[in-house]
């Protein structure tokens, strides 16, 4: 296991999981996320060692473009993160979690963000590559590579 730096972790992390386990078995509430720029986040500073866990993990909504449909990706840090910070173990059975999808933002830049697979599992009967959609995602954290951004909802409508 690779080593890192984990500065400011706080036990608050595991209601965010908590409520990531509510929303899976109650109606998801679009409401409690905030408009927010993927491109503002992609442009702030990374640390240069370690990773940052934010002090408020954020709820948010992005405008973006899908261009890569859900692939497995390595979500051990994100998994290890959450257990660090609370989260037991076996949430990770009712929120199965083992894909990364690709977006591109406003100002086109192309970023990776995890997604509960059962999410990305409707995305290609939904989507198709290279058309707008809103996501939901909580943000989480920012390591050297980025932004740790877990999309939990998607809205594909015309607005």
């Amino acid at each position: 296991m690779s080593q890192f730096l984990l500065r400011n972790p706080k036990p608050w992390f595991a209601g965010i999981i908590a409520s990531l386990i509510i929303s899976n078995s109650h109606a998801f509430n679009y409401d409690q996320y905030q408009p927010g720029s993927l491109d503002e986040i992609l442009n702030q500073p990374r640390p240069a060692a370690g990773v940052d866990i934010l002090t408020s993990p954020k709820k948010l909504r992005f405008e973006v473009k899908l261009t890569a449909y859900a692939e497995d990706c390595n979500t051990g840090f994100l998994k290890t993160a959450m257990v660090m910070l609370g989260t037991p173990r076996k949430s990770f059975k009712n929120i199965p979690i083992s894909k990364c999808i690709k977006v591109k933002s406003t100002q086109d830049q192309i970023a990776s963000m995890y997604i509960q697979d059962k999410v990305a599992a409707y995305l290609p009967e939904e989507v198709p590559l290279d058309t707008p959609l809103t996501i939901f995602v909580d943000y989480l954290f920012v390591d050297g590579d980025g932004p740790g951004i877990l999309v939990n909802a998607f809205d594909s409508t015309k607005k």
